[in-house]
């Protein structure tokens, strides 16, 4: 009888510490997804923080965007890399493994993307480049492609989009219209033969209603998150090596979060990565450890004062707001509004009140 209580016990045991164990594998995993995460967004907000410094005075909503200059590109993802050796060295990885560990860093930018991706056990890639612009010529695994534009077919015509409001229309016949929208709509009523303020598209470069539905604003978004996924799935999975290493035979897909939180990911220059754990596996289930993490550029504004009026009264202006009214112009670095030069910027609104100044009715917001 005695005998018959042991083995029971023995098997009771076993019922319980098992799963317990289990479960205690799966919370640890959690604790190490967001350690990851933590590491990882580190290293991009390292990464956005030395894209910002060759900004100068450039203002972020300029088509161009912030990484249109490979010098650039290049000290963004070296610092994302070094910042990314030092914090997942805690984590016991050398920076060879950090190589193959992170399969993509993506910058997002105003005028499409660039990838830094792993091109390791793929010999025609670092070998044949063809038109990618790589950055380290053959000493790493890690290759930067070229450009990556956001586009698609809108009643005949191939339309380009952007992150601010430019955009580039290409014609059926290989005429380009770019500017801001509504100024590619008035170009095209002007220029292009049989297109009228009645057209489809150019009512929807406009934002007017169109009986078919299509909306500009949406859908740019949503063409910008749909192909902005894609690659990144694509990356996170074709190109993963370290889960391949791991032989596990899973599919990462990207957070489940609304259209509308993608769309304000994408609101303005991100840097995006993903980086691949070490799998658990409890015996039942294989536990996928990775992070992905985002750091978006800061666009802060300024505001400057001018005196108007015989009594000189002073009247602070938002800097971004008048950029954008065309009222303010940069020559040689420096800001001139309606052609006379700003000689000081201040950081609030508080600070212009300091000094006597009231808001501009047309700016301030």
């Amino acid at each position: 009888m005695t005998g018959f209580i042991l083995l029971f016990y023995i098997v009771f045991l076993a019922f319980i510490i098992v799963p317990f164990i289990r479960n205690s594998q799966i919370s640890d995993s959690g604790t190490i997804n967001t350690e990851y995460t933590s590491r990882l967004t580190s290293a991009c907000h390292s990464a956005m923080q030395e894209a910002q410094k060759g900004l100068g005075t450039a203002i972020t909503e300029d088509v161009s965007g912030i990484w249109n200059s490979e010098s650039n590109r290049r000290s963004t993802a070296d610092a994302f890399y070094q910042a990314a050796y030092i914090n997942f060295s805690q984590q016991n990885y050398t920076d060879e493994a950090i190589d193959v560990a992170i399969p993509i860093m993506m910058l997002i930018d105003n005028d499409g993307y660039y990838l830094y991706y792993n091109a390791l056990f793929n010999s025609e890639e670092v070998l044949n480049p063809g038109d990618t612009d790589y950055l380290n010529h053959f000493n790493s695994v890690n290759q930067m492609s070229s450009i990556m534009t956001w586009a698609e077919d809108k009643f005949g015509y191939t339309v380009r989009y952007y992150l601010n409001d430019y955009v580039s229309v290409t014609t059926p016949n290989g005429i380009i219209y770019e500017d801001d929208r509504k100024e590619v709509a008035k170009k095209m009523v002007e220029y292009e033969s049989g297109v009228t303020d009645s057209s489809d598209i150019i009512k929807y470069l406009r934002g007017e209603s169109i009986p078919t539905g299509e909306d500009y604003e949406r859908d740019k978004m949503d063409a910008i998150t749909d192909l902005t996924q894609d690659t990144l799935n694509y990356y996170i999975n074709e190109r993963n090596y370290a889960s391949g290493r791991n032989g596990d035979g899973y599919v990462v897909t990207m957070p489940k979060m609304s259209k509308e939180d993608w769309h304000r990911l994408f609101k303005n220059p991100t840097v995006l990565a993903f980086i691949q754990g070490k799998n658990t596996n409890t015996g039942k289930v294989v536990i996928n450890t990775f992070a992905y993490a985002g750091s978006e550029i800061i666009v802060s504004d300024k505001y400057f004062i001018t005196e108007e009026g015989a009594d000189h009264h002073k009247i602070y202006h938002s800097l971004n707001e008048e950029l954008n009214m065309g009222r303010v112009s940069i020559i040689d670095d420096r800001f001139y509004y309606n052609g006379d030069l700003i000689t000081a910027l201040y950081p609030s609104m508080a600070d212009c009140a300091v000094h006597n100044a009231t808001p501009c009715l047309d700016c301030i917001k």
